[in-house]
């Protein structure tokens, strides 16, 4: 089936699953997007680009988080860990309430294995679709489709 007509398909408030990498206009290109299976909460997977032990934040995809000290850590084992032992260039997955007002609100980090982590991951509700740029919004980034990129079980 044609990618275009795939996209079509998308609706606001439909959660989906987006798997690619920002580009240097800080969009989202997306080389999968894929339905999901509703869960409460919104996710982003990727590398952090920096934390500020100080401030207990963490910057992803040129976006900052700010971790309180409710959230809970969990190393690789799954096991409780502090916000200290996260270390930059670390893939983590970031969990929890998103709103367009307030953004993602972590409420829980799990630290992930590295291995083949150029490829970010953005799990949440559509937010918004701009069809004439084959664009959507999730989590406040906005998505880029191409041709290349593959659409499943929309």
């Amino acid at each position: 089936m044609n990618e275009t007509v795939l996209f079509s398909n998308l609706k606001v408030g439909q959660k989906v699953k987006v798997e690619g990498h920002l580009d240097e206009k800080g969009q989202f290109l997306a080389l999968e997007v894929s339905n999901k299976v509703s869960d409460e909460f919104s996710s982003v997977i990727g590398r952090i680009e920096d934390i500020d032990y100080d401030k207990k934040t963490i910057r992803m995809f040129n976006r900052e988080f700010k971790v309180d000290d409710e959230v809970t850590v969990k190393n690789l084992l799954r096991l409780d860990a502090k916000f200290e032992d996260l270390q930059p260039e670390a893939i983590i997955k970031v969990k929890g309430a998103y709103s367009s007002n307030k953004g993602l609100e972590p409420h829980l980090l799990k630290m992930k294995e590295s291995f083949n982590y150029d490829v970010g991951k953005l799990k949440g509700n559509v937010e918004q679709i701009d069809q004439s740029k084959q664009q959507f919004r999730i989590n406040g980034f906005t998505v880029q489709v191409s041709e290349r990129t593959v659409i499943e079980g929309i």
